[in-house]
């Protein structure tokens, strides 16, 4: 069974709380050299779910420096918080931000996207560093 989407309606119909997954997912657009490999969890709360997992993944991209093709390898965990729209005050006005302030929202019949968590996470990782290990490219201090 797959887990790229998530229907936590149905989820909870079902009697569970908390889904344990592993999947593999391709990305068309980014340069993975074989599917990413995804192991996660998800559980409900009574405010909202929580997404932990970790991914891995092998890119194939040029470097910054000398343009050749070089592979990177990814092992990393996430976890992203939402909370149901429901329980979000609007009216609050004004306030300082804390961490434990930073969510995604739910609606009532809310899919979750699994699929687009990981190519998020896995985009942002990609994002820097991109230098080979190549004796020109290496900078020497």
């Amino acid at each position: 069974m797959t887990y790229e989407q998530l229907s936590l309606k149905d989820l909870e119909r079902n009697g569970n709380r908390d889904l344990t997954f592993q999947d593999a997912f391709t990305f068309e657009d980014l340069p993975i050299v074989q599917p990413v490999e995804v192991q996660g969890r998800v559980q409900l709360t009574d405010t909202g779910a929580i997404v932990t997992g970790k991914f891995h993944a092998v890119i194939e991209e040029p470097c910054d420096r000398c343009s050749e093709p070089f592979q990177r390898e990814f092992r990393q965990s996430f976890e992203d918080r939402f909370v149901y729209q429901s329980l979000v005050d609007w009216s609050s006005g004004e306030r300082e931000l804390h961490a434990d302030d930073f969510y995604d929202m739910l609606g009532p019949d809310t899919i979750l996207d699994i699929h687009d968590l990981v190519y998020q996470h896995l985009v942002l990782a990609m994002s820097a560093d991109r230098m080979c290990n190549r004796e020109t490219c290496v900078i020497h201090v």
